[in-house]
């Protein structure tokens, strides 16, 4: 071994990151006063792990550090690292090259290492150990060490000649294990004491650790019984679900049946309502044109009424035109009588005026004047009457050509009224018969749009009734839908979790998922019982932990799962071998007694089922467990047979020998070890509301 390089950072008067190499030759540092010579040394004793800072030349161990200068800032830590030539492996190491290095920082941590690698001072004081250059070694001696040396007591000079020697190693070794000697002394003196005071103790003890055995072994059948009852209950429940699968399906069938049903019931509705509106506008088209008919019937009732009234007036007009007429022709005959008597006159008249004239004229020459004046005065008299005869007779005659124009034109004015009330007769006539034929089709229009919304009412009735079964279905679907998922999904889960094993103890579900390289491994017990719904929660409390001890054929078996579990580190488990275990039950005369009281329900190995192969194992474990229908009759039980067996009531309360207080606690027990056994309640509560739903 050679000391090889001596690297230092901020020690002392290093402020400078400073390497040394001591090279073969090389035996010494020399120097003036002040230059640093005892800071090396120093270095290397501070390295090696030097602890008193006394020894360094300081107060306190962080003084090492560079403190500054009047050109240089103070620095915050201290490195020193020392490489030495382990080739011949001096030192009890595999390296060839070893490095130490100490870290020192100003907050006062502090690190050690080991060829860059992070170490104890204790690794470092062993690996210099009886080599000479541990921090109390003498390979480094400063300034009055040697005095000291000379100057020491016996024992001290002793230590020194130990090291040098190489048994300072073994003396610490031998005191270190005289220590623990003393201290495995004092500890064997109070194990002695302590075994004195529980030698006392022993029977209680014993009798707790039978309860407290019970307890488990209870606690185990509980698990085990929760989960086989749980697994049974889970088939039930899946059977259940498929039945409630194919109820669903069905449901969705009648739904898509209904939808299907009101669709078309809709179309339906839509294509009556279609017609209707149809209906309706050719109703209303009907009674625009019954009312129009109805219009032209009353106009031409009325047109009919008018032409009676004007056919009576001008029949009235007629029949005084006849009478006038026959007046007119009575007045014409008379005034024709009288114009042919006129016109004598007037031809008298003339051949009187004539002859007068003539007498006038023979009498003008013989008269006197005043008979001719008188003469023609009368003639003037005569020719003006002469005159108004034949004015009155061109009036007659004017009147009576404006008579016959008359007649011609009322006679042409009633042939006109005679034809137009023909036409209107005919037009009312087929008035009429428009206005019958527009009354039959509005009345079978009528019944026709009567029967459609008659038609539609029902329909309408029809698909009310259908939409609000069609709402039920649909939100019980839905209420199924979604408790059906829900159990779906806890199926699922419960599902994924009896594929891992889940509610079982690490040790159990190892050995269970590895049970097919164990061919005598029958499965944990709550595998194999078979555990009625009325029993579950009193086998829950009966067997706790009891439920996940796993049935094997034979010891081999076992042996070989327990091998398998403490090397994989897999935990731990309880195996109930079939060729070991033996049955158990309760004598005759107990039997009787029980069979004879109220409440008494059965043994638990009577009550239950399990596997054939595995029937000795249901007599071990329930054999002696008696199960009553309440509390009040478990303890009524109990205090008959004297405690001799354990009881357990329906509820899931029992009872052993011994005090209430301890079955309370017991009983607390069970219900903090099983806590999360309340998610396979609200899971089997949630599965009842599916299969109610």
């Amino acid at each position: 071994m050679r000391l090889k390089t001596l690297e230092i950072s901020g020690f002392k008067s290093f402020a400078d990151k400073t390497r040394i190499d001591f090279l073969p030759g090389m035996t010494g540092i020399v120097g003036p006063n002040g230059s640093g010579k005892s800071n090396i040394s120093e270095a290397v004793r501070w390295v090696l792990g030097e602890q008193s800072a006394k020894s360094l030349r300081g107060s306190k161990m962080p003084d090492v550090i560079f403190a500054g200068s009047a050109d240089r800032h103070p620095l915050n830590r201290a490195a020193v690292s020392i490489t030495l030539d382990n080739s011949d492996h001096y030192l009890k190491s595999d390296y060839t090259e070893l490095t130490i290095s100490r870290l020192l920082y100003r907050s006062g941590d502090s690190e050690y290492q080991l060829n860059g690698q992070s170490c104890r001072l204790k690794d470092i004081t062993e690996l210099l150990m009886d080599s000479g250059m541990g921090q109390d070694s003498f390979s480094i001696i400063s300034q009055g060490r040697v005095e000291a040396i000379f100057n020491s007591k016996p024992e001290d000079r002793r230590n020194v000649i130990e090291e040098v020697a190489g048994v300072y190693k073994y003396r610490k070794h031998k005191e270190k294990a005289q220590r623990e000697l003393d201290d495995t002394m004092a500890y064997l003196h109070r194990v002695e004491d302590i075994i004195a005071e529980l030698e006392g103790r022993v029977e209680p003890l014993e009798e707790q650790s039978n309860l407290a055995q019970d307890y488990l072994d209870q606690q185990q059948k509980f698990a085990l019984l929760d989960r086989t009852q749980l697994v049974r209950q889970l088939h039930t429940e899946m059977a259940q679900k498929q039945t409630a699968d194919t109820q669903v399906v069905a449901k969705q069938t009648q739904v898509a049946a209904h939808q299907t049903a009101a669709q078309e019931q809709a179309a339906t509705v839509q294509t009556l309502k279609q017609q209707q509106t149809e209906l309706l506008a050719q109703k209303d088209a009907l009674q625009e044109k019954l009312v129009t008919a109805t219009q032209q019937v009353e106009h031409s009732q009325g047109q009919v009424n008018l032409s009676g009234e004007q056919q009576r007036h001008q029949d009235e007009q007629r029949q005084q035109l006849q009478a006038q007429l026959t007046m007119l022709s009575q007045q014409l005959t008379t005034n024709q009588t009288d114009l042919v008597a006129a016109q004598t006159e007037s031809d008298r008249l003339a051949t009187t005026m004539k002859d007068a004239q003539d007498v006038i004229r023979q009498l003008t020459a013989a008269t006197n004047p005043q008979v001719v004046t008188d003469l023609r005065q009368q003639l003037e008299d005569q020719r003006t009457a002469y005159f108004d005869q034949k004015q009155q007779v061109a009036n007659w005659r004017n009147q009576r050509q404006y008579r016959q124009q008359d007649q011609q034109r009322l006679q042409q004015q009633g042939q006109r009224v005679a034809q137009q009330l023909t036409q209107l007769q005919a037009t009312a006539q087929s008035a009429q018969t428009a206005v019958t034929e527009i009354q039959a089709k509005a009345t079978a229009h009528k019944a026709q749009l009567n029967e459609a919304e008659q038609a539609l009412d029902a329909e309408a009735g029809q698909y009310q009734q259908h939409q609000k079964q069609y709402q039920a279905l649909q939100h019980n679907w839905q209420a199924a839908l979604e408790v059906y998922q829900r159990a779906q999904t806890k199926v699922a889960n419960q599902q994924a979790s009896s594929a891992e094993y889940g509610g079982f103890y690490q040790g159990v579900r190892a050995i269970l998922k590895q049970r097919q390289h164990f061919r005598g491994l029958l499965g944990a017990v709550s595998e194999l019982l078979d555990v009625p719904q009325r029993y579950t929660t009193a086998v829950e409390y009966a067997l706790g932990g009891q439920l996940q001890q796993v049935v094997v054929d034979d010891e081999t078996t076992a042996k070989a799962a327990v091998g398998y579990l403490r090397d994989h580190r897999a935990g731990r488990a309880t195996f109930l071998p079939l060729s070991t275990v033996r049955g158990r039950q309760i004598d005759r005369q107990t039997l009787q007694l029980l069979r004879s009281m109220t409440g008494y329900l059965g043994v638990g190995s009577e009550l239950l089922t399990i596997n054939d192969q595995a029937q000795v194992i249901l007599q071990y474990l329930l054999g002696t467990t008696i199960f009553a229908a309440n509390l009040d009759t478990a303890v009524a039980i109990s205090q008959r047979i004297h405690h001799r067996y354990r009881v357990v009531s329906l509820a899931g309360t029992w009872l052993v020998q011994a005090v209430r207080s301890r079955v309370v606690s017991l009983h607390k027990a069970i219900a903090v070890c099983y806590g999360n056994n309340k998610s396979y309640s609200n899971y089997r509560r949630l599965l009842l509301q599916c299969n109610n739903s």
